[in-house]
């Protein structure tokens, strides 16, 4: 098997050892983690004779980390693609279904996790984990809490080998924890080294940065290490006043076009924010895209694209061949067909998928992470936490100088260095004019403009989970061609109250493009709606201000089957800051 690319000394210390080695791996952002965690599978596959598929376990804090493991195995060797990559939390199901004994899966992620180290400490150790000879950790400045002490046990169950990596300064989940006796990501590393006596190594060479302010940033890692919390947010706070300000947001747009073709993005501390950037980027005609956190991200809408709609089964040629129209050219064909196949659990003809299985899986959100729609377009506006992971040729800090205020902990000091190592190229800093009445709301949880009396409110927060009802009039012909055929991103939409499925607990809107009705809203928006608005609201307002951010698959299972209607089908995705227009008249 050769290696396309080659390593430098860092890298090969960490990728060529034994199955049995135990090690720790400091990987600052951009100095090639998941090129060294890919040419030390190989290593342990070619030189160690270990199994892909049975005999090492991958294991991550998130979704979108293992997309991007599995993407980077998928384009190997063959004998690498059924490597066996898993996020903790899934892992977790696993232990607990194969446990010999009577038990139900918890309610909450949390608890599943509980669940499972309980049973690993029981000695219920799955024979899935009992032939596991190297155990890779990825992100293991994300692993804190419940799930630091579920890795540990793992650790100790297979008594094999391991690779743990991570950058330490990225640590920005430790403010999740319940007490300060949970787990931090610091502590969890200081268990290791208890434990285990595990090697300690870094990844030295930085492979992300090509201008001198983009390699500065990169080096600052090496800078904290070892600096107290006050001083490291002292650090970090004078790094972020150094970038250079550009003025406002409106100052930037003319650069925009000057970088045709690269990847910007805006980073903001809250989701509240980025709203507000989104939409006046595109107030000034920028096609901007609003990064999603995970579990609002839909299914890639090439699925429902290329599925044959109508018969309930796929053949692979057929597949193939719509997949020249409708596919995406980030994957091949042969790549997209092994990911729907994934989906049907149990259907075992390699030549033909069925759709109602598929259906039933994007209902259920049980797809591999690689089918998790990202934001497509030159230019995302992110926050901070949900730009962790990824890299972008260009990167503009909204408000940064507020950021980091006196009594900032090391939290926001661990966010704000990431801010500033997501850079390939050039960094800038802007400000936003956000409004007075940007709030979180307690009683809806999510983000409104409040008006000058409490009770006003001016704007309200749609999520793309908002529009995934099970009574979508997508899924009937005549609306799906419509959206096929007519509608674009970018375009205007308008939300009106549904008279007929309302009822005074929880509105239900209907959402129109160009007056033809194409999505509803779900319960749950319009109960939160309703919590904002409070209980004795009997007027609802029109919404508006909302356009087409994209598209996506959507599924339902056999129990929301009915004739005339697909069972897989393209929605339309909508998010964003929704403006209440209270000009309508009374019910």
């Amino acid at each position: 098997m050769m290696r396309q690319v080659s390593l430098d000394a860092s890298q090969q210390l960490v990728a060529e050892v034994d199955a049995g080695t135990r090690q720790v791996v400091i990987a600052p952002a951009g100095t090639g983690k998941t090129e060294t965690v890919a040419a030390l599978v190989e290593h342990l596959v070619d030189e160690e004779g270990v199994d892909a598929s049975q005999e090492i376990l991958v294991l991550s804090f998130s979704r979108a980390a293992v997309s991007a493991l599995r993407r980077r195995f998928a384009a190997g060797d063959r004998a690498l693609r059924g490597l066996n990559v898993r996020t903790l939390d899934a892992l977790a199901a696993r232990i607990i279904a194969s446990a010999e004994l009577d038990i139900e899966p918890g309610g909450s992620f949390d608890t599943r996790i509980e669940q499972a180290t309980r049973l690993l400490r029981d000695g219920q150790v799955s024979d899935e984990l009992e032939i596991v000879e190297h155990v890779v950790v990825d992100e293991v400045q994300d692993v804190v809490g419940v799930r630091a002490l579920f890795v540990l046990e793992i650790l100790k169950a297979v008594d094999a080998g391991f690779t743990v990596l991570g950058d330490p300064q990225q640590a920005i989940y430790d403010f999740q924890l319940r007490d300060d006796a949970d787990v931090t990501s610091a502590r969890f590393l200081a268990m290791l080294d208890q434990r285990f006596a595990p090697v300690r190594r870094a990844l030295e060479t930085n492979y992300r940065a090509v201008s001198d302010d983009a390699r500065r940033f990169a080096q600052l890692g090496a800078r904290l290490d070892g600096m107290t919390s006050t001083t490291r947010t002292s650090t970090v706070r004078d790094e972020l006043a150094s970038v250079p300000a550009m003025g406002a947001i409106e100052d930037l747009v003319p650069f925009l076009g000057r970088w045709e073709g690269q990847t910007t993005a805006f980073l903001c501390d809250t989701n509240g924010v980025a709203m507000t950037v989104r939409d006046r980027l595109r107030e000034l005609g920028v096609q901007a895209a609003l990064q999603s956190s995970a579990d609002q991200r839909g299914v890639t809408r090439w699925v429902a694209d290329t599925l044959d709609r109508e018969r309930g089964r796929t053949r692979r040629s057929d597949f193939f061949d719509r997949w020249e129209e409708e596919g995406d050219a980030r994957l091949s064909a042969a790549e997209a067909w092994r990911l729907v196949k994934r989906m049907e659990r149990g259907f075992t003809s390699p030549d033909v998928v069925e759709t109602t299985r598929v259906a039933a899986a994007v209902a259920r959100r049980d797809v591999p992470a690689e089918l998790l729609e990202p934001p497509v377009a030159e230019v995302i506006v992110s926050t901070i936490h949900r730009s962790k992971g990824l890299e972008f040729d260009n990167v503009v800090l909204v408000d940064s100088r507020a950021w980091l205020p006196g009594d900032a902990g090391d939290d926001k000091t661990s966010a704000a260095y990431v801010a500033l190592t997501r850079a390939r190229d050039r960094i800038f800093a802007a400000d936003a004019e956000v409004p007075k009445g940007l709030r979180k709301d307690e009683k809806s949880g999510r983000w409104v403009v409040k008006g000058f009396k409490h009770f006003q409110t001016h704007g309200f927060e749609l999520r793309p989970a908002d529009t995934r009802s099970m009574t979508d009039p997508a899924r009937i012909e005549a609306t799906a061609d419509y959206i096929r055929e007519r509608i674009a991103v970018g375009d205007e939409l308008t939300l009106s109250l549904n008279r007929a499925l309302s009822d005074l607990i929880r509105p239900v809107y209907d959402v129109f493009h160009d007056g033809w009705r194409i999505g509803v809203t779900t319960e749950d928006f319009g109960f939160d709606l309703k919590a904002r608005l409070g209980y004795k609201t009997r007027r609802w307002p029109i919404l508006e201000d909302l356009r087409i951010d994209g598209f996506e698959t959507r599924g339902c299972g056999p129990e929301y089957s009915a004739p005339g209607v697909a069972s897989l089908w393209r929605g339309v995705v909508v998010t964003g800051m929704a403006r209440l227009n209270w000009n309508v008249e009374d019910e």
